[in-house]
């Protein structure tokens, strides 16, 4: 099975035989012994280091077991409180117990699930000149996982949580990991423009960045427009990739809604805040790049470009009513959500209520 286009390891298959026939069913019945045996250990609530080998045992045959990784943190954490208790040893031990499990199955929820256990006992119990260097060889191996499968989400995932202690935790020099991880989002869009959690990053990271470099209203609006170009250049590369449509909705959408501010808020964070007649300017360069991507012949079947212009062709009218070039009269918007209910009929009941005006930007 591949996923992503990477395949996942698994063991060659053996013939049919007797003979593995029966080494497979001796398997199964010492994986159910151990079972059994750990689950006996659980009622007696039995927090050895024994049992832990023993757990360790069963989840290198079974990562996903997630009723026993609670058992194993309930042992890990009377552990780490007994006396004369050594937290490092025991956590680099568990992080270690880890990597080979997150090779062979590298989106298993409950893997980065104890990880991010494992890096909060840290902070809980090691100094800061201790636990600084954990959450350090945590990115790199985030990095390492993301390169065996760039699009992994739930790597992405964890990369955030661990990223995000770690600027907390550097303080003044936080900012070089804000830095950091925006270029390092930047380059694999980069290698990838389909990366879904690839341009996510970027959205989160970009805002980031923009105020640790103390970005003024002129160096954001910049930031902004170049954002639009790269999207804008990508979608004529490809006008079928969601996810580059993803990326162009969230900057629109953000910057250029009726809703979002004309001024600065610390409630709502975009990259840039717009006038009512520069969104409507940006929101009619945007149509007509899009009606230009429509005039090639060659997106007729693409309802990502319909579904846009249907957006913020309305957009632009409740932006800037008095608006008349670049702008687009409803009947226009009707022909495009005809083509929708062609293109895409399994959503009919929502382009049926777009119609009545009901869902697009209420």
């Amino acid at each position: 099975m591949a996923s992503h286009g990477v395949p996942r390891p698994s063991s060659s298959r053996l013939a049919r035989t007797g003979q593995a026939r029966a080494k497979e069913l001796a398997k199964i019945e010492e994986y159910r012994n151990l079972v059994a045996l750990v689950q006996e250990k659980m009622v007696e609530k039995d927090y050895t280091t024994a049992t832990l080998s023993q757990i360790t045992a069963l989840l290198t045959l079974n990562p996903e077991y997630s009723t026993i990784w609670n058992y194993r943190r309930l042992i890990l954490t009377h552990l780490l409180h007994s006396p004369n208790s050594k937290p490092q040893p025991l956590l680099q031990t568990d992080l270690k117990f880890l990597l080979p499990l997150h090779l062979t199955h590298p989106k298993a929820y409950t893997l980065y699930t104890h990880r991010h256990w494992l890096l909060q006992q840290s902070l809980l119990l090691l100094p800061a000149s201790s636990s600084l260097p954990i959450f350090i060889s945590e990115l790199a191996l985030c990095s390492t996982l993301l390169s065996r499968d760039p699009r992994n989400f739930h790597g992405w995932g964890y990369r955030r949580l661990v990223s995000e202690e770690l600027v907390g935790m550097m303080r003044e020099k936080g900012g070089e990991v804000v830095e950091a991880e925006f270029d390092y989002a930047n380059r694999m869009v980069e290698a990838n423009l389909s990366n879904f959690s690839a341009w996510h990053a970027r959205a989160a990271w970009g805002i980031r960045v923009l105020d640790v470099r103390r970005a003024d209203a002129s160096e954001r609006l910049r930031f902004f427009e170049n954002e639009l170009s790269l999207i804008t250049r990508a979608l004529y590369t490809d006008p079928y990739d969601q996810s580059l449509w993803f990326y162009h909705t969230y900057l629109l959408l953000t910057t250029c809604s009726p809703k979002s501010p004309p001024s600065p808020s610390p409630s709502r964070k975009s990259i840039t805040t717009l006038t009512p007649p520069q969104k409507s300017h940006y929101l009619a360069q945007t149509l007509a790049t899009l009606r230009d991507l429509l005039d090639s012949g060659d997106v007729e079947d693409c309802k990502w470009v319909f579904e846009a212009l249907v957006v913020y062709g309305r957009m632009i009218g409740r932006v800037d009513p008095g608006r008349r070039d670049g702008g687009v009269g409803e009947e226009e918007v009707m022909g495009w959500l005809g083509k929708l209910e062609v293109l895409d009929p399994l959503r009919a009941g929502r382009w049926k209520d777009w119609k009545r005006g009901v869902g697009v930007l209420e």
